[in-house]
């Protein structure tokens, strides 16, 4: 977060699963192109991974599942801050 540019996708869960969650990542990708920010090749596998452990730690996978997720993507840290 050093170096104050990023962008987020908010996503719904419903009963345990993300609706439009093709369209979120591809508007990420679009997103994070335009900053220069490079993504990785697997990040659809990892969101849906990712999203799916959460909803279950926060028991929100089951039918009565209602939930608002939020993808931070930044472009980090740097080791020379330029002037």
């Amino acid at each position: 977060f050093q170096l104050g540019d990023g962008l987020f996708e908010t996503l719904r869960a419903r009963g345990g699963r993300v609706t439009e969650i093709a369209e979120h990542v591809a508007r990420l990708r679009r997103s994070a192109a335009g900053l220069e920010i490079d993504l990785p090749d697997d990040l659809d596998a990892r969101l849906t991974g990712g999203i799916a452990a959460l909803l279950a730690a926060e028991e929100l996978d089951g039918l009565d599942g209602d939930a608002s997720i939020r993808i931070t993507v930044s472009r980090g840290a740097t080791d020379a801050c330029v002037r």
